[in-house]
């Protein structure tokens, strides 16, 4: 596999479970399904740099924020002097 600069590069890799790579945020060692390691390699893309759950908690704490810029912006396109759940 060619050098990719600060990319992850495998651990360990086996051909029934794939590449083992370390998770930046927690450390733990994680592994990557055969289809999933394919995908990114027949696609010239960096493995994984985050294991499941990392992924899911930033995942989710990146869409938080996007939903709140979303709330905000539409709360602010309220007319002026109309509330909400009056009719």
């Amino acid at each position: 596999m060619a050098d990719r600069g600060d990319h992850p590069q495998p651990i360990t890799t086996t051909k029934a479970t794939g590449p083992q790579y370390r998770c930046t945020d927690c450390a733990a060692p994680f592994v990557v399904a055969v289809p999933e390691a394919t995908y990114y390699h027949d696609r010239s893309l960096p493995g994984p740099t985050r294991c499941r759950p990392c992924r899911a908690t930033r995942r989710a704490e990146r869409n938080a924020g996007i939903r709140a810029s979303l709330t905000a912006a539409h709360e602010s396109a309220q007319p002026r002097g109309q509330d909400r759940g009056q009719g």
